[in-house]
């Protein structure tokens, strides 16, 4: 009976595996982020035209090149809100020197986006 109820009381642990996929790809011309001004160039080559506000991670390697870009969040017109793990993953998954976070705000009378 004892050893009946001590197996019944093992707990498991799952085993989980966590994998980064590509998506797709963007254009990308230059070497190396030296300013946030290029930085600022890909966030909108990403976006595009858009209504909403977003948060972004830039992932570098050492050398400031990008490695890849994640989208965190997607907001409303007035805000974008996401958990500080949410940046951290995507970093920690791409083998990440530096990230680089980006924050497009929207003015809801113009309805005009821009990247900060």
């Amino acid at each position: 009976m004892d050893e009946r109820k001590q197996k019944e009381e093992i707990q498991s642990v799952s085993i989980i595996k966590i994998k980064m996929v590509k998506e797709g790809s963007i254009p990308y011309g230059e070497e190396q982020i030296i300013n946030c001004r290029v930085a600022a160039k890909i966030a909108r080559s990403f976006l595009g035209d858009t209504d909403r506000e977003h948060f972004l991670v830039l992932i570098l390697d050492q050398k400031n090149r990008v490695n890849g870009i994640n989208l965190v969040a997607t907001g409303s017109l007035s805000g974008v809100s996401f958990h500080p793990r949410e940046v951290f993953k995507p970093a920690i998954l791409g083998n990440a020197a530096r990230i680089i976070v980006i924050h497009n705000l929207c003015e809801a009378q113009h309805k005009l986006c821009y990247v900060e």
